[in-house]
This record gives C-alpha cells, structure tokens and sequence, in this order.
C-alpha cells in the first residue's frame, strides 16, 4: 500500500456531496460511517490488491490520544503503526478498516467533548460497517486493540460473537492507572507516581480535574482539562471484565522494555480469557520499535506536544520490529483461517 493511492480521504463531504461517499484507488477506500450519536467517523478500509471472492476483516481500534488512523501523530516522531499493520495484514489475504477517533483526523468534533462511552460505541459500530462490507461478507473477523483501545477491543469482542480473534499491542490487563502511574515512577519520580494515583482516584470517584497548575507538567498531556468525561471512565475499566467473557483466541503482545504495560498485564488478561489466550513477550517497544542505543530523550516542555506522546519523552524514531509483526499477522492468518462455517 502506498498513501499516495488514496486519492482523496473523506473529510465530511465525498466527491458527490455526500458525507458518507467512497473514494478509492487500487483497494484503499476512503470511508465514512456513523459512530456514537450519529457522529461521521472518517476512516479507510484496506482490500488485498487480488481478492477471490470475500475475505476475513479486521479492524484496528485506535488508541486514546493523539492518533488518527495510522497512528500516532506526533511532530518529531509520528508513529504509522496502524497502517503499517494493515499493509502487512492486507498482503496476508486480509480486509481491514482503521479509523480516526472523533476530534482527530477527518473525524472532527464541533463544540461537544468526546466521552469515553462514545469511543467505545465508536468502536462497535466500526466493526458493525467491517461486517457489513461486501468485500468480507459472510467471512470471520477480528479485532486489534492497541494501548488504551486494548479494553476496548475486549468489549467489542465480549460482545460480537462474529469476532473470531483478538491481538491486543502493549494493552493494560489492570485498571490503567496502574501501569500508567508506574510508568510516570520510573521515567519521572515515586511522587509523580503518588500524584496520578490521587488524581485519578477523586475522578473516578466523581470529582473534576485540578486545575491545570495543581497537576504535574509530565502528567498534563493525560489529564487534559475539560475531558472528565473521556478521562473518568476510562480510568473506571476494569479489562479483566470483558476480557473474562470473550470466546475467541486472544494474542497479548506485551514489550519486555516498557515502563507502564508489562508481562503481568498479559498475563492477567490470558488467566481471564482461559486457555485460548497467548501472551507474546516482545524486545522491543510498546509500538513494536526496536530500542537502539545512545538516543537521548527529547527534553520535555509542558505544553509543547512535538517533546513527548502522552507523557513519554521522544526518542528519535526507531525500527519497526517486523519480525514480531510478522508473527502477529501470521498468529491472525491461521485463527481465521481455522473458523469453520
């Protein structure tokens, strides 16, 4: 795939006028579908370039945080993983669809704050449009979550017997303050750490946000102001809850040099699920980058979102560890392959 091929991406108004009109070149399809409240979602949907007949999908769920549907964007280091993954899933004899959560992208929101429920909703009626396409028809699908869309993915699974396999990337199997104030322990301080921890408690528990000069400048890019809605209820998850109810094979992908998801969340989320659950322990990061050595952080500014992604300090950008990418997308070649019917 080539980003070049999509000749024109949906940005509210297809070629004809209509916010949900096509366009696609050489299987990459500008889409648009309806989400949460009637919300348009902007997204593309990916069919391999020889297709016989339908094929399984897959849907890729983005995370919470600055992405659209290729991944992370970010000034100094964006971070393409979704469409990455999709080329090399579409290669595999895959449809996928990736989208741009609402309030970034060609998803844009006017006026009101995305809510952790709409995401999720979002989410599910993604994978309703996946099923729905003529280019999967009758065909499996399954459903990719990565970090904080991890949960997600889980929900959607939990509750779309359709969904046939679940990869989740560097997803957290505990409640996410905890491997997010681990995180902020060891990259900043045992004090940052303490800090997110009483946050996010009053939050969960019904309060607002400190104002923005009572909270750490590490942790103001997570806490942002004015998202209790988005933030309280995706600090409320418990992923064990629907991890516990998926019937599906579930690949956990946890990178052994993280500072926040680790091994124990994996498996956690296998322990839930039961023995169709694999846990893949990785070397590299939590996009599936391979660290290299000597690359000092990015100092980070408060408020200047090109010097971290959500908190993290930037590195300079880093190889794709294609070889644990390969075995994710052959992990869900051969789960798909194995449905009968």
């Amino acid at each position: 795939m080539n980003v070049a091929l999509v000749a024109t991406a949906c940005s509210g108004s297809g070629s004809n006028g209509d916010p949900l009109a096509e366009v696609g070149v050489d299987g990459q399809i500008s889409v648009a579908f309806k989400g949460a409240g009637g919300f348009n979602l902007a997204g593309t949907l990916s069919v391999p370039q020889s297709p016989s007949g339908t094929a399984p999908g897959v849907l890729i769920v983005p995370t919470v945080g600055p992405v659209d549907r290729d991944g992370v964007q970010n000034e100094t280091m964006p971070d393409l993983l979704y469409k990455e993954l999709a080329q090399k899933l579409n290669a595999a004899g895959m449809v996928t669809l990736r989208y741009d959560r609402r309030g970034y992208g060609q998803s844009t929101l006017s006026g009101k704050k995305a809510t952790y429920d709409d995401i999720v909703t979002d989410a599910q009626d993604a994978m309703k449009f996946l099923m729905g396409r003529k280019e999967v028809g009758k065909s499996p699908v399954a459903v990719v979550g990565h970090d904080v869309s991890g949960p997600i993915a889980l929900h959607v699974a939990a509750n779309e017997p359709r969904v046939k396999s679940v990869v989740l990337v560097s997803s957290p199997g505990r409640p996410l303050v905890e491997p997010l104030a681990e995180s902020f322990g060891t990259v900043y301080n045992a004090g940052s750490a303490a800090k997110l921890r009483t946050i996010v408690s009053g939050l969960v528990a019904g309060g607002k946000l400190p104002g923005v000069t009572e909270i750490p400048p590490e942790q103001q890019p997570v806490l942002g102001q004015g998202e209790e809605g988005l933030l309280r209820g995706m600090f409320s998850v418990d992923p064990l809850t629907d991890a516990a109810k998926v019937k599906a094979p579930v690949l956990a992908v946890v990178s052994s040099v993280s500072t926040g998801v680790k091994r124990i969340d994996g498996d956690l989320i296998a322990r839930a699920v039961g023995p169709m659950a694999e846990v893949m322990e990785v070397k590299s990061g939590p996009t599936l980058r391979v660290p290299l050595p000597d690359r000092p952080p990015v100092e980070f500014q408060a408020g200047n979102d090109s010097s971290h992604v959500f908190g993290a300090r930037v590195v300079d950008p880093e190889p794709r560890d294609q070889a644990s990418m390969d075995k994710v997308v052959q992990w869900l070649a051969t789960k798909l392959a194995a449905v009968k019917g």
